[in-house]
């Protein structure tokens, strides 16, 4: 009897929370909405309706059009008296936050340039910059990071990231609940954006697809079948150490080819200053085109990222690729080209094709994405909202 209890629990949380869910990411917007879609009875979709509304989380504003009975459903919204998320974002050059409606609005953001810090001047600017952030909300239900990696999403621990000032072993997620009291959930920056893009970006419609981010290393995060898709320890897939070439260059990990020797955002600076000259940020060079040096040096970078991307393709049957960070400044001219070169891979390519997008929210995913570390949980309800 206690499981029963304990299931019948869960079953309402679950359902309360992918009710906010279904609302917020625009897939719902009324109560028969909510019935047809989550295969629940009328009277259960309105006692939960109801009592979001009673806590000031949900409104009902103004009625839609006519529907095939003749009548006007009320339009469903998040309420703007709902409680705020604060999302942090921990990469090598910055730390920035963010606080958020569940729509995902930025209502407060600020960030920080670091400059060698040792750990407890990171510890500093982390928890000052997440209290600027919550001072400026009535109520936040938590705190969502996205962190370079790699990241021990299980334990909440930043690990020993490369390049990042000789500080590994954080435990950023104890250390965030103990000084703030609230609940905190972490990914690694490129699962986060993944997530952002399935609930609120070009993922939209897709339950499984890959965001590739590329910086000074290139990683992934990848959703698989409505899921973060990650492995031992709940440590993300690591693209970049795809090795493109078995006698290549030696990487930092050991292998050799990875494809992020190739790849990363200075590896291609470099090409294109060696090719046009200096003076140009990377984001300038990406935007030349119609110049045959740039399609030439083009086409030999889509075919690199095709020949590591299709291969995770190959593995898992993903059908959308989302290219951030740097990678977000690509035109859709060389998208199509990386799209192509893709598809000629793929293994499946008669029967599925791989569509090549932009995040939604371009350089931000990975910062959004914070924040839907907080939501997933929400919708999941694993965070329950009093």
């Amino acid at each position: 009897m206690k499981n029963l209890g304990k299931n019948a629990a869960d079953n309402k949380k679950n359902n309360r929370g992918k009710v906010l869910g279904l609302i917020a990411t625009g897939r719902c917007r009324t109560r028969r909405d909510l019935v047809d879609l989550m295969g629940l009875t009328k009277v259960t979709i309105s006692n939960i309706v109801s009592d979001f509304q009673e806590k000031g989380i949900l409104i009902e504003d103004e009625k839609l059009s006519l529907d095939k009975a003749g009548r006007r459903p009320v339009n469903i919204k998040i309420s703007p008296s709902a409680p705020r998320i604060v999302g942090l974002l921990v990469i090598r050059d910055r730390v920035e936050v963010v606080l958020c409606d569940f729509y995902l609005h930025i209502e407060y953001r600020e960030k920080v340039i670091l400059e060698h810090p040792t750990e407890q001047e990171l510890i500093r600017i982390i928890c000052r910059l997440v209290e600027n952030a919550i001072g400026k909300a009535e109520k936040v239900i938590g705190i969502g990071v996205s962190s370079l990696g790699p990241v021990d999403s299980g334990d909440g621990i930043i690990m020993e990231p490369p390049y990042f000032y000789g500080i590994g072993r954080l435990p950023i997620v104890s250390i965030l609940e103990t000084k703030f009291s609230l609940p905190v959930r972490i990914h690694q920056d490129n699962e986060s954006g993944a997530l952002e893009e399935y609930y609120y970006g070009n993922g939209k419609g897709h339950e499984s697809l890959m965001l590739v981010g590329i910086e000074r290393g290139v990683g992934c995060g990848i959703i698989k079948d409505g899921k973060i898709y990650s492995g031992f320890h709940r440590l993300s897939p690591e693209i970049g150490h795809v090795s493109i070439d078995y006698k290549g260059r030696k990487c930092i990990c050991g292998n050799r080819g990875c494809m992020e020797l190739y790849v990363n955002s200075e590896e291609l600076k470099a090409r294109f200053e060696k090719t046009f000259g200096k003076g140009k940020s990377l984001e300038e060079y990406i935007s030349m085109q119609d110049i045959p040096e740039m399609d030439e040096l083009m086409d030999d970078i889509m075919e690199k990222l095709a020949a590591g991307i299709s291969s995770t393709i190959n593995l898992l049957n993903l059908d959308l690729v989302i290219l951030g960070y740097d990678g977000a400044y690509i035109s859709e001219k060389y998208l199509n080209l990386l799209e192509r070169k893709i598809n000629k891979r793929v293994f499946n390519s008669s029967r599925m094709t791989v569509v090549v997008k932009k995040p939604y929210y371009l350089q931000d995913a990975q910062l959004l994405g914070a924040v839907c570390n907080i939501l997933q949980a929400v919708f999941d309800g694993d965070i329950n909202i009093p």
